[in-house]
């Protein structure tokens, strides 16, 4: 629907961003369940995400979809959890940048949505178990 939106708001570079974090997504899913490394995906989806972010181009603003696509294809690469929140927090800064110019208000609401999951998430597992490791009381 993000692809779909984009295209509607003129905003083409972020819809091919997402057309390929779609396509991302499934070919990452396929590697892990066949217990394969997603190394070699990392590298040729960005080169993708940048020749497609070339013939997108629409200045400066494309470059927050690019980073932003691109970030998010690296954090997703990686099995630690903690890494992957850690990462994807400056993946939701420049897509909801790009969100607010683009007028994709839906877009913004899903990033401070993803924020909110990745505080939570701290909360949860980072921050008390950080207070159980000092011997603090929660």
């Amino acid at each position: 629907m993000f692809v779909l939106q984009f295209i509607l708001l003129g905003a083409y570079t972020g819809a091919i961003m997402n057309g390929i974090g779609c396509v991302r997504n499934v070919v990452y899913a396929k590697l892990v369940e066949n217990k394969k490394g997603v190394r070699t995906a990392v590298v040729i989806f960005s080169i993708i995400i940048i020749v497609t972010g070339a013939f997108t181009w629409s200045g400066p603003i494309s470059l927050l979809a690019i980073v932003g696509k691109l970030l998010s294809t690296l954090s997703y690469a990686f099995k630690n959890p903690k890494t992957v929140r850690r990462l994807t927090v400056p993946v939701c800064i420049v897509w909801a940048v790009y969100d607010l110019v683009c007028s994709s208000y839906a877009g913004v609401l899903t990033e401070i949505f993803t924020l909110g999951s990745i505080a939570v998430a701290y909360f949860r597992f980072e921050y008390k178990k950080e207070d159980a490791d000092n011997g603090q009381p929660l």
